[in-house]
């Protein structure tokens, strides 16, 4: 098993790095993402106890991450190198895969000294104190795909920015930025699932340009048109006067337990704003997970290009947007199990291409996954849950668990046989 988990490691990291890295990359940033693996943090100094060489001091391991981070010499690669990345992830992708896209926070509330320190919104504090808590930092733009299984999602184009210094003077210009990366790899395929924010209209005019496809939260307040540019009213107004055309039935988990909610929805045909072409409408009303005080009364208002004539195509495009949830998984996983928040490095050109790495790790642990057996699969299921000591119903922390006693050393293995089984 660690010549097949190894022989994944190889092929991933061959693939997008031999033609756009030179040499040096090439050898730095498979042994930074073993290290990432096997330390579970992003903290450098441990990084460096994890990949340190026979006869080299701590501090010098430390110091070669530092340098290469930070080196102005990658600068002529990097666009490159990620630019190949998302080539290689966007072969998951076809005409209906489901893109997800999120903007984040990366809370760095003690910091003082870090280039390009900024201010965000902390959503995980934001979310258990219920009101709205900004702290230093810098924002994350994530996208992922699911052409996999449709359940685990998989690094696209994610990048950190500062709206306090760098290549970004605003929000809008790193969403275009994003988005055009996103259509470069994948050459207009998908369907971007986004929350309220991408109903602006800069954003939907952009997704318009690019011709890609789009399933997105619509505000309550947005005014919305017929053919004939008559005004139906608000996204609320609407939505809440169509006749329910069907339920859809939904699995929903509440701490331990899987609760099934029925949603009543309704659809229509639409026109908004400045769009030329027609986009659907769908009000959905169930007992929703990650509802929040600006959810009124349990709705959802879709806004999709995807032509709904059927219920079927109605329960497609509510099945596409709650997918878009898994971005939080996936951004609470990089947090929890790889240490996202707890990076230290002062250069911001240092903590953009780490975090950038962060991403490939995790699509590398997917990687691993897709190119496993079903059986080879549950055998590292049941030891990453041994070496857990809580159980995660997203796998890949028990993944990235399991392939770290690889990374570490094969012999490891036979110790936890008797527990796990014959591997």
């Amino acid at each position: 098993m660690s010549r097949m988990i190894l022989s994944r490691v190889g092929k991933f990291c061959s693939g997008i790095l031999s033609g756009a890295a030179d040499e040096y990359r090439k050898r730095f940033i498979p042994e930074l993402m073993a290290g990432i693996v096997k330390a579970g943090t992003l903290v450098a100094a441990e990084i460096a106890r994890a990949t340190q060489k026979e006869g080299e001091t701590m501090p010098a391991a430390w110091k070669s991450i530092r340098n290469h981070l930070g080196s102005k010499l990658w600068d002529k690669r990097e666009e490159a190198i990620n630019r190949e990345f998302a080539r290689q992830q966007a072969r998951w992708v076809d005409a209906r895969t489901v893109i997800a896209v999120d903007l984040s926070d990366l809370s760095k509330k003690y910091a003082r000294k870090m280039q390009h320190l900024g201010w965000v919104r902390d959503a995980s504090e934001s979310l258990r104190r219920k009101t709205d808590v900004i702290e230093r930092g810098y924002w994350l733009f994530e996208s992922y795909t699911f052409g996999w299984d449709d359940r685990t999602p998989i690094p696209l184009v994610d990048f950190a920015y500062s709206l306090e210094g760098g290549e970004f003077v605003s929000e809008n210009a790193a969403l275009e930025h994003g988005f055009r990366e996103i259509h470069r790899a994948t050459k207009g395929q998908g369907v971007v699932t986004m929350d309220r924010r991408a109903d602006a209209a800069f954003v939907l005019e952009l997704l318009e340009s690019l011709q890609m496809a789009f399933c997105v939260r619509l505000q309550a307040s947005r005014t919305l048109k017929d053919e004939e540019g008559r005004e139906l009213g608000t996204a609320a107004e609407l939505g809440q006067r169509l006749p329910t055309q069907g339920t859809l039935r939904l699995k929903r988990r509440k701490g331990s337990r899987t609760l099934k909610v029925d949603v009543d929805y309704g659809y229509r045909r639409v026109y908004l704003g400045s769009l030329k072409r027609p986009v659907y409408l769908v009000a959905a009303r169930g007992n929703f997970e990650h509802a929040d005080k600006s959810d009124t009364e349990g709705w959802w208002y879709l806004l999709t290009t995807e032509a709904i004539l059927t219920p079927a195509d109605a329960e497609r495009v509510l099945r596409w947007y709650r997918l878009r949830w898994k971005a939080e998984e996936a951004i609470e996983f990089l947090k929890r199990e790889l240490g996202l928040e707890r990076v230290r490095l002062l250069n911001f050109r240092a903590i953009r291409r780490l975090v950038q790495i962060a991403f490939w790790v995790m699509a590398l642990l997917v990687e691993v996954m897709a190119g496993l057996s079903d059986s080879t699969l549950r055998k590292l299921y049941r030891l990453g849950q041994v070496l857990r000591v809580v159980t995660a119903n997203f796998l890949l922390y028990r993944i990235r668990r399991a392939v770290a006693v690889f990374l570490r050393d094969p012999v490891h293995m036979r110790k936890l046989e008797s527990i796990c089984g014959s591997i």
